[in-house]
């Protein structure tokens, strides 16, 4: 495998992005650069000093500047913070100018690495409740885990996969806060409001209904299925043939479906012409259970009966049951007067 020139790596904070990043650029010997410090490089101050003024927002445009810059330099290592992929711009440049690689730890993992780091303004906040703002901490992580990258907290999106690991990173933090566990849960709108929820509803009367009707159409479609199909294709290669005594011949092939489980013989009639008959089809002849059955037919009138077009029909009955019978029509072609 070729090593590719420009790796970025991605992840939830306290994954190990740069330190796995400064490793493996010394053993590729390329360039490892850190969108962190080269945000503080730039600004001349911390992290946490530029969310104290800026807010989130100013450092997330930031971040996104510094990482358009660095993924368009060759030979390099480049680890990103572990809100970067919120933007869609910066998920946008990671995709297309390198190879990205998600290093993935577990929430108690997570706690562990940063629980002690002040450096990190995300996790470094009062305590909630004393600020009227529930249970939320504030700590991304349901934003950081989800594969799609949406943040559960502004509400339910279309992007949801329901996959749930925002319910369990969300979980792990109140267990460690000693907060009640289910901020983010599946749950109903009357749940929510603590009202009672109703089995039957109008949607669910509705439903059932439909759901009645389809069942009896597909039980009353099964019943009456018709245990053979017959197929009339007229060859058109030909209108017409005339034979030897004033004879006018017409070429069919007729496909035989057999819908029935076991072989079944047929007979085969044809009327609409004065002294029409069928010519080389065997009587009875046999199709196999659950088959098609293709049976080339020559259908013979006498000349001063044939003229123009003239309606036919194909009558096949079932040897063993005559009340199992099909009709169908077609065209007889012959001479003009």
């Amino acid at each position: 495998m070729k090593i590719p020139s420009k790796i970025f790596l991605i992840g939830p904070m306290g994954a190990g992005k740069s330190t796995i990043g400064k490793q493996l650029a010394s053993a590729l010997k390329l360039t490892f650069e850190d969108t962190d410090n080269e945000i503080q490089r730039r600004t001349g101050v911390d992290i946490p000093t530029i969310f104290e003024f800026e807010g989130e927002e100013g450092f997330r445009k930031r971040e996104a500047a510094v990482i358009d810059e660095l993924t368009q330099l060759d030979q390099r290592v480049v680890a990103t913070g572990g809100g970067a992929v919120l933007l869609p711009e910066n998920r946008r440049n990671l995709a297309a100018r390198g190879y990205v690689i998600y290093l993935h730890c577990s929430t108690d993992q997570q706690y562990e690495r940063t629980a002690k780091d002040k450096g990190r303004p995300l996790l470094d906040t009062d305590d909630p409740k004393e600020k009227g703002l529930g249970d939320c901490i504030d700590c991304q992580l349901c934003v950081q885990v989800c594969p799609t990258g949406i943040d559960i907290r502004k509400g339910l999106q279309y992007e949801c996969i329901a996959c749930a690991a925002c319910i369990d990173a969300c979980d792990s933090i109140m267990d460690r806060m000693s907060y009640p566990r289910g901020l983010i849960r599946y749950t109903t709108d009357n749940a929510l409001h603590h009202e009672k929820s109703r089995l039957l509803r109008p949607r669910v009367l509705i439903y059932a209904t439909l759901l009645l009707v389809l069942v009896g159409l597909l039980v009353t479609s099964i019943n009456m299925r018709t245990p053979v199909i017959l197929d009339i294709i007229r060859d058109r290669n030909t209108l017409y043939r005339e034979l030897p005594n004033d004879v006018v011949e017409n070429i069919y092939t007729l496909k035989i479906i057999n819908q029935s489980d076991h072989a079944r013989q047929f007979d085969l009639g044809v009327s609409g012409i004065e002294g029409i008959e069928l010519d080389g089809v065997p009587d009875p002849f046999e199709v196999a259970g659950s088959d098609v059955a293709s049976l080339p037919v020559r259908v013979r009138v006498q000349r001063e009966n044939s003229h123009g077009i003239n309606d036919i029909e194909f009558t096949i009955t079932a040897a063993d049951d005559p009340n199992i019978t099909l009709t169908e029509d077609s065209r007889f072609l012959g001479p003009t007067p």
